[in-house]
């Protein structure tokens, strides 16, 4: 072939590969710039978002942290007691669990839901439901989720069983959430959803540390900003 040829062929080759390159780059350049302005513009709808519940700091967020406090701090003397003090620190529990709801009940009244953040306003009224639920249990109780999913060219199949287990058996299948996949057939399982148990027990204690801590960290932050989350 003559010299004149391949080089040509050389040259152009070499155009076309590097206006290819070129153009990815550009793409790639405008995509992380296109997710930079999304993520500025979602942090800045949060603070936003976070300045107007901030509004109502003193008659919404104040109050419920004291009463979170307080009933934080009065869990944690019946977790100490001895069994000398115990019956009588269990009452003081129970007391103060009552005091809690009524607190959150008040509020609510006066339409304080309005004003908290979605995340805290579920996580508050799921905290509530499992404090009153336990006030009358004897045994645990726990709701078990199975989930399978099996898909292939033609079919997308799902399957979910949720049950109510209580007692040695909700000790047994209490578990964090697990998810296996298997080529075309998934499966998971969420076993970690205490829905009521007794003071005094081990799946109690379990929630009420979770949650009451989960909701802590959403009252700072709308009190002292996004960054008490992290």
């Amino acid at each position: 072939m003559d010299q004149k040829i391949i080089t040509g062929l050389i040259v152009a080759g070499s155009a076309i590969a590097g206006s290819v390159i070129t153009a990815i780059a550009k793409g790639y350049t405008s995509r992380q710039k296109i997710n930079e302005l999304r993520f500025e513009y979602e942090n800045r709808l949060n603070e936003g978002y976070l300045d107007k519940a901030r509004e109502y700091s003193t008659g919404v967020y104040v109050p419920l942290s004291i009463a979170l406090a307080k009933l934080g701090f009065t869990y944690q003397n019946f977790r100490a007691s001895t069994e000398d003090n115990k019956v009588n620190l269990l009452s003081v529990f129970e007391n103060e669990v009552n005091s809690f709801l009524s607190s959150v009940s008040d509020l609510a009244t006066m339409g304080a839901n309005a004003f908290l953040t979605t995340i805290l306003d579920e996580s508050l009224q799921g905290f509530c439901s499992f404090l009153t639920s336990s006030q009358t249990a004897v045994k645990p109780h726990l709701k078990v989720v199975v989930r399978f999913g099996f898909s292939n060219l033609w079919t997308d199949s799902k399957f979910e069983n949720t049950t109510l287990v209580s007692g040695k058996l909700a000790r047994f299948l209490r578990s964090n959430p697990i998810e296996i996949s298997l080529g075309l057939i998934n499966l998971s399982y969420k076993g970690n959803d205490i829905v009521a148990a007794p003071f005094d027990s081990e799946e109690f204690q379990v929630r009420f540390i979770r949650d009451s801590h989960l909701i802590n960290i959403l009252i700072k932050e709308v009190t002292l900003g996004s960054k008490a989350r992290k």
